[in-house]
């Protein structure tokens, strides 16, 4: 195809008009197929990753206990059932305002970078005390790699700026009295130390974050 063709291709053209363009109909009925294969799969996967780690959270005490509940083929249905409503309600909203769902997926892509970060800090702490290693089991290469991607991602989190961090507390700070809940359920206290200063700068970053957008002053779009 010559290069006006291809622009004049509809707006929602994909890879199928081009190869059918080139084999015929087969090609583009081929393309669209395994798109509907690969949709399909992503929806399932993401579905069940979705509540696997909320249900791993509950097992340990850091969820409540509903997400842990299982039905009798051993799946867990409270956790997909709670997190499958969420999906849906945000899906609504999003429908009815496309500039909240890119809002959130900034903020989102900014957040999933923080446990990155922490990730390789602990992958980085095992290394260097030798946890979970066996007697005179080399660390080197472990101390490495922790090192390079706990400083990767903190230049990613520098990339994204100071905004999306302040903005990303106002998810980080819903989770807290969820927390609080599970952990007061158990009967075990839930701040100690450290931990009680850290979310109490979640909740005064989560403040600062609300007003600022309220003000305009900041903006995920």
């Amino acid at each position: 195809m010559t290069q006006p063709e291809l622009a004049a291709l509809p707006a929602a053209a994909s890879m199928a008009n081009v190869l059918e363009q080139v084999v015929g109909p087969w090609g583009s009925v081929v393309v669209r197929i395994g798109l509907v294969v690969s949709v399909a799969g992503a929806f399932l996967s993401w579905t069940l990753f979705a509540a696997e780690i909320p249900y791993r959270a509950a097992r340990e005490g850091i969820l409540p206990d509903v997400f842990a509940i299982e039905n009798k083929n051993g799946s867990p249905a409270g956790a997909l059932w709670i997190t499958n409503i969420l999906v849906q309600l945000f899906l609504i909203v999003t429908f009815y305002a496309n500039s909240t769902y890119l809002a959130l997926f900034y903020i989102a892509s900014a957040a999933i970078l923080v446990p990155y970060v922490l990730s390789g800090a602990y992958a980085l702490k095992l290394a260097l005390t030798g946890e979970g290693y066996d007697a005179g089991e080399g660390r080197g290469r472990d101390i490495f790699t922790g090192a390079l991607a706990t400083i990767y991602g903190a230049w990613l989190i520098y990339a994204a700026g100071p905004n999306y961090l302040f903005m990303c507390a106002l998810l980080y700070v819903v989770g807290i009295p969820v927390y609080w809940w599970a952990r007061n359920a158990r009967g075990e206290k839930a701040f100690s130390g450290i931990e009680a200063l850290i979310g109490a700068g979640i909740v005064v970053a989560a403040a600062i974050a609300g007003y600022l957008m309220w003000t305009g002053a900041i903006s995920a779009l």
